[in-house]
């Protein structure tokens, strides 16, 4: 049994570490067409590269008009090269391959763009930030196309040259590394400026995969250590009836966010586990006042409120990251005097994409929102698991043959 599970274990990591290797492969012939554009351009590969500005590079600039891409000249214009036919064909390879895959496929990096919903463009933003985390070849192939030895990791620039051709297209993907935007806003990569310099432009700034993400793609599923003193994972163990399996499903057929409350150890954390469990989902659990304590920890330098949103965002991004549901508990200490949650986090909550689970010790009613997501509640007052569980089905029923607006609901943005 032992020997099976392990070999089995390498068979997904293999599958997987070829699927990634595919990714590269595209990655590669967007470097190979940059390159050869850089050498007709000029670049050369010496000891001094970058350290110095002499005539030839003054007068390449001039020549070209303002917005000009990186190693783009007169000569060598982009759709003519060879090297395009055969990134278009490794992305039609690649994107025919993922069309066919099952659910329950072990790629990780596409569990990633699926998980947060990534564009080609943004997915390719990611991987040219994520080559040189695991493939140390790809920093010399950057130090070389931003014709600077120094430089080994991607500048915004280099992205942005590598991802676009004209100066129209770069401005509009500049979109994907905004604040809101999906890669930026779950913290799957960051931008950060070169310590050497003071105040650099943002095209300046280097690109970085953040490490939690490197390893979920290279296989690892280890919670972030920035919230793993408050966040647990459980995987699907429990096992329900078919008539409470039914209740259930039929209740997340309408995506409702489920809204726990009663006595501690009275089965909300057991009801949820088998909400997901009936799903064969994973769950992560989040103490929330225990978050918030320490995002206002006098230790941390930055705000609290900020630094509190920060790590509620890696919260939601686990939840992501397992494709399972999310059991926020302790709801009520984050509820200000007029008993409403902050609207960013309930806007999180909103746009959970998987179960979301709330709990708390006392009812509880969203405050002046509009209602379309509806709200489950089920009240929790029987310390034993079985009538609770029976309860909570019968609650499920009753919600899923009943109007929505019965329960309540809140907006979806």
């Amino acid at each position: 049994m032992f020997n099976q599970s392990v070999i089995e274990t390498q068979q997904v990591l293999a599958e997987n570490l070829a699927h990634l290797r595919q990714c590269l492969s595209t990655l590669d012939e967007l470097l190979r067409m940059a390159v050869a554009n850089a050498r007709a351009a000029g670049f050369t590969e010496g000891e001094y590269q970058g350290m110095y500005v002499d005539d030839h590079e003054i007068d390449r600039h001039l020549a070209n008009s303002p917005g000009a891409g990186l190693w783009q000249t007169a000569q060598t214009p982009f759709d003519v090269l060879p090297w395009r036919l055969d990134q278009e064909h490794s992305r039609e390879q690649l994107t025919a391959l993922e069309q066919t895959v099952a659910p329950d496929h072990p790629f990780r990096f596409l569990r990633l763009v699926q998980a947060f919903n990534l564009s080609w463009s943004e997915r390719t933003l990611l991987l040219i930030a994520l080559a040189p985390e695991i493939d140390r070849r790809y920093e010399r192939l950057y130090s070389f196309l931003q014709d600077d030895v120094t430089r080994r990791r991607p500048t915004v620039d280099l992205a942005l040259n590598l991802l676009a051709d004209s100066f129209e297209d770069r401005i509009e993907a500049w979109r994907y590394l905004t604040s809101k935007a999906p890669l930026i806003y779950f913290d799957l990569l960051s931008t950060y400026a070169d310590a050497a310099q003071r105040e650099p432009t943002y095209l300046a700034h280097f690109l970085k995969v953040d490490p939690r993400i490197v390893n979920f793609v290279l296989g690892h599923d280890v919670i972030d250590p920035r919230v793993s003193m408050a966040v647990q994972r459980f995987e699907p163990s429990l096992v329900i009836t078919d008539e409470r399996r039914e209740a259930l499903r039929s209740a997340l057929a309408v995506q409702p966010i489920f809204y726990f409350y009663g006595t501690y150890g009275a089965g909300m954390r057991e009801t949820a586990l088998g909400l997901c469990g009936s799903l064969g989902k994973p769950l992560i659990i989040a103490d929330i006042a225990r978050l918030k304590a320490h995002a206002t920890d006098t230790l941390n330098a930055a705000p609290s409120l900020d630094r509190f949103e920060a790590l509620m965002r890696l919260v939601f991004r686990e939840a992501r990251l397992a494709g399972g549901g999310l059991l926020l508990e302790n709801w009520i200490s984050v509820l200000d005097d007029r008993h409403a949650a902050p609207e960013w986090l309930m806007q999180m909550v909103i746009d959970s994409p998987h179960a979301i689970i709330l709990s708390g010790a006392e009812a509880w009613e969203p405050h002046a929102i509009d209602r379309e997501r509806p709200i489950l509640r089920s009240e929790f007052g029987v310390p034993e698991y079985s009538p609770v569980i029976g309860s909570f089905t019968t609650s499920v029923s009753q919600y899923a043959r009943h109007a929505i607006t019965r329960h309540g609901a809140v907006r979806r943005k």
